[in-house]
């Protein structure tokens, strides 16, 4: 039976220059969550490491940094292993037996990379690989689109803005998303100078 796994770590995107006091943030926040570990900042490269002493649950480490509360974080995840080098030939089955040998199941796929120059060189390889990590991943049974999305004991949505009409809303539920805002899809242009594309 899938289930959360145990983090080794916390990742945090950061601007270029700015990651020593991102480091120095997640230092003080996990602190005073009396999480044991140290941060990591690598100069100039976008991102933190911030490596803990003790394993701890994915979704108690999520909830006791909380990124968003946070100032130098642009965005941040437990980080449940580190593989310093993937196989040129199959980047994909690496990680998904990481996953497999601890048990746990994920809801999708998101690739991303640091917003520096070096980092948005990759975004291109980011979208080719999602796919064959996707295949990986459900040839291993661990892709499921109806994991329960918790962080603690709450339960999060995950909502789309933008570009949903009647021809992207089945991929995008299919993807796992269950909210939805549709403005032009509805409205279709209209205004109240112009009305009659509304219907009756």
């Amino acid at each position: 039976m899938p289930h959360a796994p145990h983090a080794i770590g916390f990742l945090a995107q950061c601007r270029a220059g700015f990651e020593a006091e991102a480091a120095q943030e997640l230092a003080e926040r996990a602190r005073s969550q009396h999480i044991a570990g140290r941060a990591s900042p690598a100069p100039r490269h976008g991102y933190v490491m911030f490596q803990i002493d003790d394993r701890v649950d994915w979704a108690t480490l999520q909830k006791a940094m909380d990124w968003r509360t946070l100032c130098f974080a642009r965005q941040a995840w437990p980080v449940v292993a580190h593989l310093p080098a993937l196989p040129e030939r199959d980047r994909a089955s690496p990680i998904a037996d990481v996953l497999a040998a601890q048990r746990s199941a994920v809801g999708g796929v998101m690739l991303e990379y640091p917003d520096t120059n070096d980092g948005k060189a990759r975004s291109g390889f980011c979208k080719r690989f999602e796919a064959p990590l996707g295949a990986a991943l459900t040839r291993a049974g661990l892709l499921k689109a109806d994991v329960v999305k918790k962080i603690g004991d709450r339960e999060i949505h995950i909502q789309v803005d933008g570009g949903v009409d009647p021809n992207t809303v089945g991929p995008l539920v299919a993807a796992g998303a269950d909210c939805f805002v549709a403005g032009s899809a509805v409205f279709k242009g209209g205004s109240v100078a112009n009305p009659g594309v509304y219907g009756e």
